[in-house]
């Protein structure tokens, strides 16, 4: 039983939203550590979960920005990646 739900009620799908994606990626967000650690409970728990479609194109447009975000696997002495 998921806390909060009456016996029997359904669960509802949890969306994921393009700043989730975005704060997880880029490491001088606020949001970072918290947006991780979100994205990987969810990966690992029984609750359902998606990615809507439109969230896909949102998020590779504003990462392949170059002055956007610093991904989280991006080091300064490296080139950023695209």
């Amino acid at each position: 039983m998921v806390p909060g739900l009456s016996e029997g009620e359904a669960e509802a799908l949890i969306a994921i939203d393009t700043n989730i994606l975005i704060y997880a990626f880029d490491v001088d967000a606020t949001s970072h550590a918290a947006a991780k650690v979100l994205l990987a409970q969810l990966a690992r728990g029984s609750r359902p979960w998606a990615l809507p479609w439109p969230c896909v194109p949102e998020f590779l447009k504003t990462v392949t920005e170059p002055r956007s975000v610093r991904p989280a696997a991006w080091q300064p002495s490296q080139t950023p990646p695209l």
